[in-house]
């Protein structure tokens, strides 16, 4: 079996790229499920909500987000949860999504 958050945070990205929103959104949840001291699955699925215009469910995430206790301290961590702040404020944050690139 697979077992690595990580993979479904990437299967998550890719499914978003594609429009596949529901299939993302699993995605993330498996990844949290599996580890639920991650934050970076539940920013992913907070970022696709927004996406979607989901505020609600994003705000309800980025709640979590910025409950969660970090156990070891990184930079990125400490950008998700400015993130996550920002998105509760309403203030605009990178969705990190791939602008299409026209040749």
């Amino acid at each position: 079996t697979v077992a690595d958050p990580f993979l479904f945070n990437n299967l998550g990205i890719s499914y978003q790229a594609l429009g596949r929103y529901e299939e993302a959104s699993q995605s993330f949840l498996l990844s949290h499920h599996m580890i639920p001291n991650l934050i970076y699955p539940q920013s992913l699925l907070a970022k696709l909500y927004l996406q979607q215009g989901k505020v609600a469910h994003a705000k309800q995430v980025a709640k979590k987000v910025l409950v969660c206790p970090v156990k070891v301290y990184s930079e990125a961590a400490n950008e998700m949860k400015i993130e996550m702040r920002n998105l509760l404020e309403n203030k605009p944050l990178d969705t990190g999504l791939i602008e299409e690139i026209e040749y």
